[in-house]
């Protein structure tokens, strides 16, 4: 009987594993959904950019004026609500956002992002500043510079 109830068990924890699908439910007030919300270590924190790609929405933040990074960060958020934080973020005041076809990346504040999702970060000791905008032609060459270096 043991024995019996052990296969049992066994065949429908197989089973159900194959059909085992991640839904959480997501709390929302008024189309607002709370687990959504960005903070940083500044006093202020913004949102500098938001942009679909790579199958998700990549959203930076910002501080008042950080020019050299700070505890700002990169986020992903999935099709189903979930928002994974970017553990290599270096902050800043970011804005910029250009998807760049030439290279199948996007470009979001310091980070280059490509067509898999997977981040490059551009360190403020190589590109120190504000990130507010992005030239294609200046974009492509500097990147180029960057990437060659590594």
């Amino acid at each position: 009987m043991k024995k019996n109830t052990a296969a049992f068990l066994v065949l429908l924890f197989l089973t159900n594993c194959t059909d085992i699908k991640k839904e959480i439910e997501y709390k929302s007030f008024s189309g607002i959904y709370p687990h959504l919300a960005r903070y940083n270590n500044e006093g202020e924190c913004g949102t500098g950019a938001v942009v679909p790609w790579a199958d998700r929405l990549w959203v930076v933040t910002y501080g008042p004026h950080f020019p050299f990074g700070s505890s700002d960060k990169l986020y992903s958020i999935t099709d189903d609500l979930e928002q994974k934080t970017f553990e290599g973020s270096i902050g800043g005041t970011p804005a910029n956002r250009m998807i760049h076809p030439e290279s199948k990346q996007l470009f979001i504040g310091p980070y280059a992002i490509d067509s898999k999702g997977n981040i490059k970060v551009i360190p403020y000791e190589s590109m120190p500043g504000r990130h507010t905008g992005n030239a294609r032609h200046v974009l492509a060459f500097s990147c180029d510079l960057y990437i060659r270096k590594q």
